[in-house]
């Protein structure tokens, strides 16, 4: 049975998904870029920032201590490749449509970028919600259940 600062650490990525949902809704519905962009990135950034810190903490308290390097390289090698993948989309789709013939990306590239970025985001909610509660809800690891090494 998980112990209050387990199940603390666990709720706050609910917490910064709410927060990360509100300020991007908040950005994709406003037609113009600069009045909300600086307040929406930085409550954004800072909310991902929480979140990343978060599940360094909830990977490294889910696993036993001899895996612990090889899951949080897993985390940190899906990271750089959603990275990598979620910009060269979001380039792709801005090169793609273009104004006239420049090279300026119209305002529908934006929103076209903005929709495909959410629809990935609630993809990956909908995954993480299809993991069996009974595996979301049991720590994967108990220190004092483990016998000792050696």
């Amino acid at each position: 049975m998980p112990d209050a600062a387990n199940s603390t650490t666990a709720a706050r990525p609910n917490g910064v998904l709410a927060v990360l949902l509100l300020a991007g809704l908040t950005f994709a519905l406003s037609q113009t870029l600069v009045v909300p962009a600086l307040p929406t990135f930085s409550v954004e950034y800072s909310a991902s920032a929480t979140a990343l810190a978060s599940m360094a903490n909830l990977i490294v308290d889910s696993v036993p201590q001899s895996t612990v390097g090889i899951a949080t390289g897993i985390n940190t090698v899906t990271r750089t490749v959603r990275g990598a993948f979620g910009a060269a989309a979001a380039t792709a789709i801005l090169a793609a449509q273009t104004i006239g013939s420049s090279p300026i990306p119209s305002e529908g590239a934006y929103t076209s970028a903005f929709v495909v970025s959410a629809v990935g985001g609630l993809l990956a909610i909908a995954a993480a919600l299809a993991i069996p509660s009974h595996l979301r809800d049991e720590p994967a690891f108990d220190a004092e259940a483990s016998p000792a090494p050696g």
